[in-house]
């Protein structure tokens, strides 16, 4: 490959990891999920945004593999989905395997309470 098209590739790396820094790696960023409360019994749920608990209008699975379970959220008064992974080894295997059970059989969450 041409030095003139390496430098430009190798820049272009390098910003979207500077860009993708905060969200990705050090969770920092203000759109960042690290936490996940879910009360089935109550059928309420809520994601940890930036350091602050915003309760889940929508959810709905969008992947689900025996080492990943993906989500895609709706927060209550906010525009837009979050999307949400959780790795097997990110939690117990007990709560993986109960999560994993309550997205394939419980209805999902919605905004129906008053």
């Amino acid at each position: 490959m041409a030095i003139g098209l390496k430098i430009p590739l190798t820049l272009i790396c390098g910003g979207y990891l500077v860009y993708c820094w905060s969200r990705v790696i050090d969770l920092t960023h203000r759109r960042s999920v690290t936490g996940l409360r879910w009360l089935v019994d109550k059928k309420v749920g809520s994601i940890c945004l930036g350091g602050e608990w915003v309760e889940i209008e929508a959810i709905q699975q969008r992947l689900m593999l025996p080492l990943l379970l993906g989500l895609s959220v709706k927060l209550r008064g906010q525009q837009g989905k979050v999307a949400v992974v959780i790795w097997r080894d990110s939690v117990s295997a007990d709560q993986f395997r109960k999560l994993r059970v309550l997205m394939r059989f419980a209805p999902p969450i919605s905004a129906s309470r008053n």
